[in-house]
């Protein structure tokens, strides 16, 4: 019956969410009646026509083991050599090698001995899925060879680099200090070698030797000035004068990148560079000029609004008043929603000034039990059953929504998201379809999928819904996900929820499978050497970093410690978030030298170019979550 059932599905269905599963399961039904000639062929099959599958590693460990069965020992070879090679993450790349040993220990294969560039391949995967001390394993086996075997100089500079890189990431500035010199050293003229020198220059900043930081960046400029780094190394350089401050040092090296990159990607930084060291300078009027001419040079980007920001900050420092409160008004009325939109109405309020800023519709809040009344374009497809089960016949042709609405229904999340996948195919790119697809992830409790595809329109829909849709376009952008765990942790913990839906956004945009280059992990990316510092203070049992990517426990971790934070700082939310990002210690640093600035000016003042945009980016997200919910 099961094989019958199955056959039907793969031959009536081919469309269906269940095609996938249906296909690989008729070929495990004849594996395990030990049919390995036909198993074989449904295994081949299924890889053929499912190539991006996330069971391919199993269904290739599965033929691989009936052509084993099947006497074909030189193909059964090659795809656990494949698995081991391209999975080198997944659970079937071990049981893979150990049957390629198994039929080396037999002598029906020669022994395995994996190539250079094959040990390469399989660490440069582990490294971009950011398991660095796996990368690092296999790199070590290739530098370890270099004793005994010629490497290529190419193959040599880029395994010392990658190496250097994982230290990196993991914090390890000393390490990677080291085998970044190597790689420069050794081979000067290589394709690594500016990267090299730029990454040494990084670890070197870290590890506070900031002159020999300065050295590695003056050798990229001097000897690799058409290198993407260039621009970057005049940047960082001038950022270690500016705080250090020899003023005149740093606007040097801006100006450098205006005259030589001016198309490059700093040069909008060193606009901005030179207008806060005016700005800092007491300069205000020429500050103002540079910011203006930054909002017309770049006009529509992020830079811009900040320069608009600081050229509104600048009129007020020259008594020019209504022109500051012109350019705050502007702002706001831009609907960027960013930092500078809410730094824009603290200042109006700060100058008892109304900023004129339009409330939501809290009537058209997801949760609103009459919100099909509210939002009848969104809701009249996909409010209710497609119909009563009393009428179904043979003859009704159910869609991909028709399967959605009966699937959440049922609770069935997870079949009703990849319904929803297969139903965007039938909307048309307009705006009521857009908000209707995301509803549904939304209902799914797909908040990734929910947020990307109004992302993905963003301008369009901004631009063009009006209220009450264009108030329910924000609730979709920025989601109460996971309430239970946010409502009952927070309030566990003693911390408003709508800042830790926040942080939540700006490190993982609601994913819980989340991972970063420096080796965070989970809906709140919590770093493992901090995750298990938590768990010791939670009485957390059992730590494995596996449990970061559970999201109630990656929320319980993440709020407890951000919670922490606000303690450390007087409950200061932007100390708490920048501390949050880029350490505590970091942070007392940091209050130590500039903490008498106003907010806005101390943000700025941030060396941690990252942290320094994070702060911004969840200000903003929190005071955009106050004006939805609160």
């Amino acid at each position: 019956l099961a094989e019958e059932n199955y056959l039907k599905l793969k031959i009536n269905y081919p469309e269906s969410i269940f095609a996938e599963k249906a296909n690989l399961e008729y070929a495990d039904l004849f594996f395990i009646r030990e049919d390995y000639l036909n198993s074989e062929i449904h295994y081949k099959n299924f890889i053929l026509n499912f190539p991006q599958s996330e069971l391919l590693p199993y269904s290739l460990y599965q033929l691989a083991v009936c052509e084993e069965k099947n006497s074909k020992f030189m193909s059964a070879f090659e795809n656990y050599k494949r698995i081991w090679l391209e999975y080198p993450e997944n659970e079937f790349s071990g049981y893979a090698y150990d049957n390629i040993v198994k039929l080396a220990d037999k002598k029906i294969i020669d022994a395995f001995i994996p190539t250079n560039d094959n040990l390469y391949s399989r660490g440069e995967k582990f490294f971009n899925l950011y398991r660095y001390e796996s990368a690092i394993a296999e790199f070590t086996k290739i530098l370890d060879s270099s004793s005994t075997s010629k490497l290529s100089s190419e193959l040599h500079a880029k395994t010392l680099f990658k190496t250097g890189m994982c230290y990196l990431n993991l914090r390890d500035y000393s390490k990677a200090r080291d085998f970044l010199l190597l790689s420069y050293k050794k081979f000067p003229s290589s394709s690594y070698a500016d990267d090299s020198l730029y990454f040494l220059g990084r670890a070197e900043t870290s590890l506070g030797r900031e002159d020999s930081a300065i050295d590695y960046y003056d050798k990229i400029v001097k000897n690799f000035t058409a290198s993407n780094y260039a621009d970057d190394a005049l940047y960082r350089t001038g950022r270690i004068y500016f705080l250090r401050d020899e003023i005149d040092k740093a606007k040097a090296y801006y100006q450098q990148i205006i005259n030589r990159y001016p198309d490059g990607d700093r040069a909008q930084d060193a606009y901005w560079e030179v207008g806060w060291i005016q700005y800092r300078s007491g300069d205000y009027s020429a500050a103002k000029n540079t910011f203006s001419g930054m909002v017309s040079r770049f006009k529509g980007s992020q830079i811009a609004t900040a320069a608009h920001f600081w050229k509104a900050k600048s009129h007020k420092k020259l008594g020019e008043i209504q022109e500051a409160v012109n350019i705050y008004k502007e702002i706001i009325a831009g609907k960027s929603y960013s930092y500078y939109t809410f730094a824009s109405i603290k200042e109006l309020e700060e100058m008892q000034i109304s900023p004129d800023f339009k409330a939501v519709n809290r009537e058209a809040i997801p949760d609103n039990p009459d919100i099909s009344e509210v939002l009848p374009e969104v809701y009249k497809d996909i409010e209710n059953s497609y119909t009563d089960s009393n009428s179904i016949n043979e003859d009704v042709k159910f869609s991909h929504i028709d399967k959605v609405k009966e699937l959440l229904l049922l609770e069935f999340y997870l079949s009703a998201d990849r319904e929803i996948e297969a139903a965007s195919k039938e909307f048309e790119e307009d705006n009521m379809s857009i908000l209707q697809i995301s509803t549904l992830y939304l209902k799914a409790k797909d908040y990734v999928n929910s947020q990307k595809i109004i992302a993905k329109y963003y301008s369009k829909l901004n631009s063009s819904l009006n209220s009450p849709y264009r108030d329910y376009f924000f609730y979709l952008l920025y989601p109460y996900g996971y309430k239970e765990y946010v409502d009952r942790h927070s309030s566990e913990f003693g911390i408003d929820p709508l800042f830790v839906l926040a942080v939540i956004r700006e490190e993982s945009r609601f994913n819980p499978k989340a991972g970063s280059y420096a080796g965070a992990l989970g809906l709140m990316q919590i770093i493992p050497g901090t995750g298990k510092s938590i768990a010791n203070e939670l009485a957390i049992k059992n730590y494995t970093n596996d449990i970061l990517y559970d999201p109630e426990t990656s929320i319980k971790m993440g709020t407890y410690y951000l919670k922490k934070q606000m303690d450390n700082f007087s409950q200061n939310y932007y100390f708490a978030c920048g501390a949050y990002n880029g350490g505590p210690g970091a942070m007392k640093k940091w209050i130590s030298k500039w903490g008498d600035m106003e907010i806005d000016e101390f943000i700025e003042y941030v060396p941690y170019d990252e942290t320094r945009n994070y702060i911004k980016k969840v200000m903003a997200s929190y005071f955009f979550y106050k004006t939805l919910f609160e």
